[in-house]
């Protein structure tokens, strides 16, 4: 019996029948780059985003402390970009991108490694090469993943180090693995509520050797919550100066299902129907995990870190299940001819190029809205009565007037 899992370290590898179409991902990058190059705004859009690039800006990394792991880079991200002559939102929002961008590279490799563990991967025709790429298709397939891209944020940092995380487990790198799980806690302690679901999406058992990769993970979290307690527990948003839950766990779970049935839509059905084959086919085992793991971090999620309506907590486990996406591709035989095989391929390419272009327009359409929004802001800088508006109002006003000055 194996110690960790049911499958040896090497056998996590992707095989050589999933290899990746480099040349592909660098002209899918280079797409990413120009899309988010267009989309791109200096402004905020929640009141959480507008606090932390205030936070950058002139105050301590160590206030809000539950994301210290997040608002600790920010701030230095933030100085570096302030001596090239970018304002902090800008800053802020470049840092987003660059985050998705690594995102995509992960969820592309991760898919590769459970494609391979379709029968017949190795000896599928060669343009099989480019079904991972249909992993980072659906995720920017999704309106909250370029929301995630291009506005300061927690959860698109968070859903990467996850992301990172699953990669290291499925390839047994246990120290790697504790060092991207202990970056997710630091950036939101809800991330210890996905551990389940990630180790079994990862074939990963609970044992002594599971046990000791939490253990490095969780004693150093465990450390700097010592060192940061009065922060932690009351200092700005600490535990104990947090607002009342606004989302039941049911409530979140039926968030999560929209994020496929509305958000990513007709880009969904290519998950589903990976989730379908996974489920049916008893030869595959590690993607049939992947899928209870996503499922169990839905429901961790639910319960432990998706509890605003205005916060995407949901995110983690939208992109690792857009990792099954390219397993669609094992419904294609049904098809007969290569030539059939591949029209249905490009037709599936196609799709999701137009569920991204959907969801740009839906992201433009709210940076847009932002951006007058901060415009009009700017141009009325009095101080207005306390309970005039909204914290995040309150919040989105400072940071227009502070950048103004």
């Amino acid at each position: 019996m194996h110690p960790v899992s049911t499958q040896a370290p090497g056998e996590m590898e992707p095989s050589r029948g999933s290899s990746i179409s480099w040349p592909a991902m660098a002209a899918l990058g280079g797409a990413y780059a120009a899309l988010a190059g267009y989309l791109f705004r200096g402004v905020q859009y929640t009141g959480d985003g507008a606090t932390y690039v205030l936070q950058a800006m002139d105050g301590s990394a160590w206030d809000r402390s539950l994301h210290v792991g997040y608002l600790a880079s920010l701030k230095s991200w933030v100085w570096a970009a302030g001596h090239l002559g970018l304002d902090a939102s800008t800053a802020a929002n470049l840092l987003a991108a660059s985050w998705c961008a690594v995102a995509l590279l992960l969820v592309t490799i991760l898919a590769a490694g459970l494609l391979a563990d379709l029968p017949g991967a190795a000896s599928q025709p060669r343009w099989y090469r480019f079904a991972p790429c249909a992993a980072p298709l659906t995720v920017l397939a999704a309106a909250a993943s370029w929301d995630a891209a291009l506005f300061a944020e927690v959860y698109g940092p968070l859903a990467t180090a996850v992301l990172a995380t699953a990669l290291a487990l499925r390839r047994g790198r246990d120290r790697t693995a504790s060092l991207f799980l202990l970056l997710a806690a630091l950036i939101h302690p809800g991330a210890w509520a996905l551990v389940p679901g990630l180790l079994i999406a990862t074939g990963r058992r609970a044992d002594r050797r599971t046990a000791r990769l939490l253990g490095m993970a969780l004693l150093p979290w465990l450390g700097c919550l010592v060192l940061l307690a009065p922060e932690w527990w009351s200092g700005g948003r600490g535990l104990l100066a947090l607002p009342g839950f606004e989302r039941s766990p049911w409530q979140s779970l039926q968030a999560a299902w929209r994020l496929l049935s509305r958000d990513l839509g007709v880009g969904a059905a290519p998950v589903l129907l990976a989730a379908v084959l996974v489920t049916a086919r008893a030869d595959c085992r590690k993607a049939r995990s992947w899928l209870l793991g996503v499922l169990v971090m839905g429901l961790g999620a639910a319960l432990g870190l998706d509890r605003y309506p205005d916060n995407c907590g949901q995110l983690p486990a939208l992109w690792m299940i857009a990792c099954l996406s390219p397993l669609a591709v094992g419904w294609l035989p049904v098809l007969g001819e290569t030539r059939a095989q591949r029209f249905a391929a490009l037709a599936w390419a196609v799709l999701l190029a137009l569920c991204i272009a959907d969801a740009t327009s839906r992201h433009d359409a709210l940076a847009r809205r932002a951006e007058r929004a901060n415009t009009a802001r700017a141009q009325g800088c009095a101080p207005s009565e306390p309970d005039a508006e909204s914290w995040r109002e309150q919040q989105l006003r400072r940071l227009a007037c502070s950048e103004r000055r």
